[in-house]
């Protein structure tokens, strides 16, 4: 797997996953509980145009939060960092964690599950800390 059409057609083929846009995949990951929690993969390029994928994890609606304590919170995950993402007409707090694609080739698939579930389960339970933070 050395390309992002081919992680697409993973995505697509073993998980509850569907393409948004050529360059997008909203997989939705349901854990043990019965809750899920959405993540976009997207199609992404350093500064020198090398091809990487980008793991982004919904959070919160970025209007609704405390974005200090969402920084804070942050801080303390292993994978990822916070960053914005438009959605339909909202704004969105997400955890991004990005790697090369070309790495993903033959068998490594995952050195991007790992980070893949890693980001999602770290964005589910950051978003369960601030809803939790911002209903007292």
């Amino acid at each position: 797997m050395a390309n992002f059409e081919d992680l697409k057609s993973y995505l697509l083929s073993n998980m509850e996953a569907e393409e948004r846009s050529p360059r997008l995949v909203r997989a939705t990951l349901k854990f043990p509980d019965g809750s899920s929690h959405v993540t976009f993969v997207s199609s992404a390029e350093d500064e020198q145009g090398n091809p990487w994928v980008s793991i982004d994890s919904i959070v919160t609606p970025i209007g609704s939060t405390d974005l200090i304590r969402a920084v804070r919170l942050a801080g303390g995950r292993l994978c990822g960092g916070l960053a914005t993402m438009p959605i339909g007409d909202d704004e969105y707090l997400v955890l991004r964690h990005a790697m090369p694609i070309a790495e993903l080739n033959g068998q490594r698939i995952n050195d991007f599950l790992v980070p893949f579930y890693s980001v999602t389960g770290a964005a589910s339970g950051l978003a369960q800390e601030l809803s939790s933070f911002n209903s007292l």
